[in-house]
């Protein structure tokens, strides 16, 4: 398995901080503060992994995009 993107770590620790500060009575502020910085962080952790090129992708056939590959029963479908 390939190693995730740095984003992904930090936000899923912020996330972390976040619910244990909620549960154990830090100050509002502190609360607040990483309240309000989740959607920055989400916004990057997206970015982050959307612009990660460790994957190989290939183009799709023709057609391709009416299947599925872990499906047996849904097949492309033949445009011709």
């Amino acid at each position: 398995m390939r190693p995730l993107p740095i984003a992904v770590h930090v936000v899923t620790s912020v996330l972390l901080v976040n619910m244990a500060v909620s549960l154990f009575g830090a100050p509002d502020r502190l609360y607040l503060l990483l309240f309000m910085a989740a959607p920055f962080l989400m916004g990057w952790m997206v970015v982050q992994v959307l612009k990660d090129k460790n994957v190989p992708m290939k183009d799709l056939e023709r057609g391709a995009e009416w299947g599925y590959a872990d499906r047996e029963d849904l097949r492309p479908v033949d445009l011709a």
